[in-house]
């Protein structure tokens, strides 16, 4: 039989497998339901009904909360829509400014290879697709720019961890693989 070893003023007597204990230095023990409606308290803000209008943490000035996006699993946004589609990084391929950051590559030189290409992969010679823009492949240990990929093909070379051996492995693979079948 399980022994009482906490006593809770909202649940009553607890056994062992209905305690939350801290880890030591604070060795406190609490209800399981407690603690969880304790911290639950502090980690999620919700939208109720009573809440009529809050702060923007962008731009600090105070909207109603139609302005704000409620998510069902976390906390609600702590920006209003207009800045948080402001700072969306779904344009972040469409102004391409991350190509001076993350490549050291300006715009021009981008399109210079795009245009060198023919507006395709390198590899596949597919365009790009509406939504989804040439990826810049490049060699992580150097950082040299190879080409513009799209993304099957940049994520296939990545795959293959920059080897030449595992691509010929794979070539080698498919080429025996076929003439067998054959």
């Amino acid at each position: 039989m399980a022994s009482i070893i906490k006593t809770c003023s909202i649940h009553g007597e607890l056994t062992e497998n209905q305690v939350y204990r801290r880890k030591p230095p604070r060795n406190e023990i609490l209800c399981k339901k407690c603690n969880n409606s304790r911290s639950n308290k502090y980690r999620y803000i919700t939208l109720s009904d009573e809440v009529v209008e809050r702060k923007c943490s962008r731009c600090q000035e105070t909207k109603p909360k139609i302005d704000f996006k409620s998510y069902q699993w976390k906390l609600a946004s702590a920006y209003c829509n207009p800045c948080r589609e402001a700072n969306s990084t779904k344009d972040y391929h469409k102004n391409r400014s991350h190509l001076k950051n993350r490549f050291g590559m300006t715009v021009e030189q981008y399109d210079s290879i795009l245009q060198s290409q023919s507006y395709t992969c390198a590899i596949c010679k597919q365009p790009e697709i509406q939504n989804k823009r040439l990826s810049v492949d490049h060699c992580h240990k150097t950082g040299i720019i190879r080409g513009i990929l799209c993304q099957k093909c940049n994520q296939g070379l990545g795959s293959f961890r920059d080897n030449t051996d595992y691509l010929l492995n794979a070539y080698n693979y498919l080429k025996t693989s076929i003439i067998d079948k054959l």
